[in-house]
């Protein structure tokens, strides 16, 4: 009977570490996927929910969203969603007005901001968390949560969170590493596109100077007149 017993541990081990192993590699695929997709394209609303769902097929959870930081005018750090993927059947959270300019530390949610500020991550189940923080996620009916920040440069710009709403789910380390990957990589697209926007304002305010400046600018190569003022 105890060698019985035993061979059903085993088996049941091999099995739960096959299954992590092949959730690992579907979602560094997925990693793999939207970073040469970013490298074609910019990142857009339409280019990033995609994303989200192959993500969220990879990891099988039950939502992913995208927060972003700002600051308000009284100097209140505050986050808001942007982004979202919900399993079917799982409630959408996109529109939950709770979740826009929420203030961190008003909230509860000191921690967090102490945690992903320092690159860390925050990730178990909700019944475990602080009181302030379990009434905001259980109101999302989230059982358990795997949060990774997104830095852009040196700058904590957000982050990204897996929610679970059907089981207390174990994060495995393995997880945990392959999704704070694809932290990295969404926070290196967003450098990018902040890269390229201030690249065109640049261009664009040079360009209405030089246009409407009262001297006549004259600019030639090769010979060839490449372009001249009004």
């Amino acid at each position: 009977f105890r060698s019985t017993e035993e061979f059903e541990l085993e088996r049941e081990e091999r099995e739960l570490a096959i299954r992590l192993l092949r959730r690992r590699d579907n979602i560094l695929k997925a990693v793999h996927l939207f970073t040469e997709r970013f490298l074609r394209m910019p990142l857009t609303d339409s280019s990033i929910e995609p994303i989200l769902e192959t993500l969220g097929h990879a990891a099988e959870v039950s939502r992913v969203y995208i927060f972003e930081n700002s600051t308000r005018r009284d100097g209140m750090l505050v986050t808001s969603q942007r982004y979202e993927w919900v399993a079917p059947g799982v409630t959408p959270q996109i529109d939950n007005p709770d979740l826009q300019e929420l203030p961190w530390h008003e909230a509860g949610f000191k921690r967090w901001v102490d945690t992903l500020g320092r690159n860390g991550l925050i990730y178990g189940h909700v019944s475990d968390f602080p009181d302030a923080e379990n009434e905001i996620l259980s109101a999302q009916e989230i059982i358990s949560i795997m949060v990774a920040p997104i830095f852009v440069g040196s700058q904590w710009w957000g982050f990204i969170g897996f929610d679970d709403c059907r089981t207390a789910r174990e994060w495995s380390p393995i997880e945990i590493e392959a999704l704070k990957t694809a932290a990295n990589v969404i926070g290196a697209a967003t450098q990018r596109k902040e890269a390229e926007d201030a690249l065109l304002d640049s261009e664009k305010k040079y360009r209405l100077v030089v246009e409407n400046a009262n001297e006549g600018i004259i600019v030639t190569q090769d010979g060839k007149l490449k372009f001249v003022n009004h």
